[in-house]
């Protein structure tokens, strides 16, 4: 009776262990987690090239999540991110769609960058795209319409190299060019050898004059920051003389002073004309006196 029992309680475990262990897997397999906070984020792929929801998402090739949801939007595609809440990731975060192996997977990977601040959930982040074999035996594909033409204009080119050298003036210009483009190689050289002495002494002759305008500047350097100084007072009262006549003109112009008054004042102008024709009549009056009889004075006068 007590075997019988034994077995029963083994028989029990071992079922239920079996049990615990195929949740487990379900659970693994399907990315479920018993942990309550997860991190969730938003990114933003130009193209995901079979990426699937389930697909792990890794950081620095260890897996911390897998994508929850695959959203096409326009000419992007959104990705929502789920991962382990111990995930370290930074603000300047990189995330790219790379291949998992030779078969075709793909997968996420995630770079947790070095900014000193967190990264955001609530941000969309770009992530890029690395093409794999699959994307480039595809664009290879694309090319095969593109490969004849191509094709065409080497041959093209191969000809009308090949019908350059077979025509004999052709080749004695080009076996001359090439040979006074050695020639001037050879000349260049011997110019170089022969003058290296005066270059060398160019250079340290320039670099000495530099070295003393350099010694020049140090030791004036007082007086040339108080001649800057100066020029920049000069500058600053000349602006201020400037604004003044500015100011006098514009007063003027408003008649806001004398000079105003008297130039746009009419009834002023009026009098003052008045009065030169006033003094050119008596002009005239004492030209002519003087050229006749002289000046004519009449007075009355009574004494006592």
């Amino acid at each position: 009776m007590k075997d019988v029992r034994k077995t029963e309680i083994r028989v029990g475990v071992t079922v239920i262990f079996g049990v615990l262990l195929l949740v487990w897997i379900l659970g693994w397999a399907q990315n479920y987690s018993l942990a309550p906070d997860r991190l969730m984020l938003i990114v933003k792929f130009p193209n995901v090239s079979g990426l699937e929801e389930g697909d792990q998402v890794t950081i620095n090739g260890v897996r911390k999540g897998y994508v929850s949801e695959i959203v096409p939007k326009g000419k992007s595609v959104y990705l929502r991110l789920s991962l382990d809440s111990d995930s370290d990731l930074r603000s300047d975060a990189r995330f790219e769609i790379i291949m998992l192996d030779l078969m075709g997977g793909k997968k996420v990977e995630v770079f947790p960058g070095v900014a000193s601040e967190k990264i955001n959930p609530k941000t969309v982040y770009n992530g890029n795209f690395i093409a794999d074999i699959p994307t480039v035996m595809n664009y290879a594909g694309s090319l095969t319409s593109d490969l004849p033409v191509m094709v065409e204009n080497v041959n093209k080119i191969l000809n009308s190299v090949r019908v350059l050298l077979e025509d004999e003036q052709q080749k004695q210009d080009l076996k001359m060019a090439l040979s006074n483009l050695q020639i001037l190689t050879s000349d260049l050289k011997v110019f170089v050898s022969e003058n290296k002495s005066k270059f060398e002494s160019l250079l340290n002759s320039s670099q000495k004059i530099t070295g003393e305008v350099n010694n020049i500047l140090q030791t004036n350097r007082s007086n040339i920051d108080s001649t800057l100084m100066v020029s920049l007072n000069a500058v600053r009262k000349l602006d201020e003389i400037l604004s003044r006549v500015d100011k006098f003109i514009t007063q003027t112009e408003r008649k806001e002073n004398n000079a105003g008054k008297l130039l746009y004042d009419e009834a002023m102008l009026n009098e003052l004309k008045e009065t030169m024709k006033s003094v050119d009549k008596l002009v005239k009056v004492l030209n002519e006196q003087l050229t006749n009889d002289g000046v004519k004075v009449k007075a009355d006068l009574d004494i006592f």
